[in-house]
Parts: structure tokens; sequence; C-alpha cells
């Protein structure tokens, strides 16, 4: 296939009950804005470079995010799961202008799972569920649940952040309220654990 075309996208049109597929390919070079919008069924976005910014929504699902670089992130999902892993929001852009790169990851019910990422701000919410982080690289991170558990592991030394961090019902290894690190963690949840 050639992948410097503008774009390219097949839809099977075939009885409902087998998967249809669609398939985006973007041009080389290709520095804009990517949005999807799903009411029900996967999406899926992999290794898109140097982009301006990804918005994806989808009413049920699961949200899949590999190997991404992008100015600016935002992925939200009202009923299913959201994976991010491997991605990178501003920092490994040579052309970021804005020194405010951020992820904001919203899930009504479901999972978030967000792995080895860098920027500077991650926004992580959800209604019930569960957010787990894994060797994720930020200055300020706030999280927050309703009903659910927090569970992760940072980027750096407990002292390298200023931590304020509150359970309703359940227990939290996190004290509620630490140091005067440059980096900022938040963490919040009713009812549910914080690990």
């Amino acid at each position: 296939k050639n992948k410097s075309s503008l774009f390219g996208w097949t839809v099977g049109m075939l009885p409902d009950r087998l998967k249809r597929t669609t398939t985006l390919l973007l041009p080389e070079g290709f520095s804009g804005t990517i949005t999807t919008n799903t009411i029900t069924g996967n999406a899926q976005i992999d290794g898109v470079r140097a982009v301006s910014s990804v918005d994806m929504t989808a009413t049920t699902g699961m949200m899949t995010v590999y190997n991404v670089q992008a100015e600016l992130g935002s992925f939200k999902v009202t009923t299913g799961s959201l994976t991010v892993d491997g991605c990178s929001f501003g920092k490994a852009l040579s052309k970021a202008t804005t020194g405010d790169d951020q992820l904001e990851v919203k899930n009504t019910t479901g999972k978030i799972i967000l792995r080895r990422l860098e920027l500077s701000t991650l926004e992580a919410g959800l209604t019930t569920g569960e957010i787990s982080l894994d060797a994720v690289d930020a200055g300020n991170i706030t999280l927050s649940a309703t009903t659910g558990d927090l569970t992760g592991t940072l980027v750096g030394n407990i002292n390298d952040y200023t931590i304020e961090s509150s359970v309703t019902t359940g227990s939290s290894n996190l004290p509620g309220s630490f140091g005067s690190g440059e980096r900022k963690l938040k963490a919040k949840t009713t009812t549910g654990d914080i690990n």
C-alpha cells in the first residue's frame, strides 16, 4: 500500500454478525489533528507521529492507543476500557510550540490503563472502574474516581513529588499530604483503594 497517499479506507459490507473494519492511512508528514468518534465498537490508533492533537471519543467499546506522539491527547470512553501505551505528548515533538503538553482521559464505567507515557500534565478520571498507571513520567498528575481503585508506578522518587491523596471509604498507601517536590500528584477516590 502507498502510505504517502492522502488516505484510504475500507468498510466491510458484510452481514451484521461479522466484524467491520475501517483503516485510515495518513500521508507521510501529516501534522494536523486526528479526531475519531465511535458509538459501539473498538478503536485503535498505532504509530502516529508528530501530530498536533489526537482526540478520540467512544460511547461503548475498547480504545487502544499505541506509540503516538502528539502535542495534545484527549481520550474519552463512556463504557468500556482505554489503554494508552508508549506515547509521548509534547516533549518528544521537535516542533512543539507550547509547553503545555497534556493528556486528558475520561471514562464513565470501565478501566483506564496508562503505560510508558511522557508528558507534562495528565488528568484521568472515571466514575466506576480502575485507573492503572505504569512507568508514567509527568510533572502534574491528577487522578480521580467515584467508585474505583487508583494504582500505579511513576517515574522518579517520592521526594520528587508534592502529593495530595484522599480516600473516603477504602485504603491508601500514599500519604494524605507529602513533600514539596516539583512534580505534583493528586489522587482521590470516594470508594476504593489507592496503591
